[in-house]
């Protein structure tokens, strides 16, 4: 007798509970809210190449996949000589009536492994269909190819924005940090100051980051100015707060650097 066997004969009820669970979870799962889901216009058989009276059975077949499905994806290879090719995904709400194109390199190059350039596309379609999780995806990875990643995801306008085209707070602050990361601390500086103003007033931990992309500005550049930078942004963040130990640490980071370049040890 099999385990199965016996929790039925000890409890004869069960039977009944496990199928009205069952229906219960399908139940669930059939109504929950979901994504629209894209699928594959075109299938990879081989026996969808073939003539039958003149008519393509690939043809037919796409014909039968727009009848059932709402949104297709359409994925088109384009080949430069052996070896040497390009990715497209074409996202349709039916049959000629395209949404969104998006190809594979991104840089506008080819292919130099297929499985990282079949990546590339899933992702390019994902910052179409779920750009938000995508930027969490990145975000998660924090390293230089993530951030630069999410750079882009915020120049080409994937991440949603608000009824009157503007981006959140937290926005502006991702795309913020993302830019110091790749080494574009004046990006970066000008997005925290627009992250101020979409919070429509001071927003204290801005001014502790702009006063540290100063930092980091200097020990890249060695310019005396950012110096001046990041006082006067600290100096703004204990006006804010202050109790901000942050903004009182890194002050004293200023006055070693200036102390360093022989401006004497003063506390900046």
């Amino acid at each position: 007798m099999t385990y199965w066997q016996q929790r039925q004969k000890s409890e004869p009820g069960l039977a009944k509970k496990v199928s009205q669970t069952n229906a219960q979870l399908g139940a669930q799962i059939a109504s929950a809210d979901r994504p629209p889901t894209y699928l594959p216009l075109r299938d990879p058989f081989p026996s969808f190449d073939v003539k039958l009276k003149g008519i393509r059975l690939s043809a037919v077949h796409e014909y039968a996949v727009s009848k059932r499905a709402r949104h297709l994806i359409a994925i088109d290879t384009f080949a430069r000589g052996r070896g040497n090719f390009r990715l497209r995904a074409r996202l349709l709400d039916k049959p000629g009536d395209e949404r969104h194109s998006v190809s594979a390199p991104v840089n506008g190059g080819l292919c130099p492994d297929s499985e990282e350039c079949a990546r590339e596309l899933a992702e390019e379609i994902l910052s179409l269909q779920q750009p938000r999780a995508l930027l969490s995806y990145y975000a998660n990875q924090q390293e230089y190819t993530a951030s630069r990643k999410i750079v882009r995801l915020y120049d080409f306008g994937r991440i949603p924005r608000d009824s009157e085209g503007s981006l959140a707070h937290d926005d502006f602050s991702a795309w913020a940090a993302a830019l110091r990361d790749i080494g574009e601390y004046n990006q970066a500086i000008h997005k925290y100051h627009e992250a101020q103003s979409a919070a429509g007033g001071p927003f204290c931990t801005d001014y502790d980051e702009i006063g540290y992309t100063y930092l980091v500005k200097y020990d890249a550049d060695n310019h005396p100015q950012d110096l001046d930078g990041a006082k006067n942004s600290y100096r703004e963040a204990l006006k804010c707060n202050g109790n901000n130990a942050i903004a009182y640490c890194n002050l004293g980071g200023v006055s070693i650097r200036k102390w360093m370049r022989g401006g004497g040890g003063r506390f900046a």
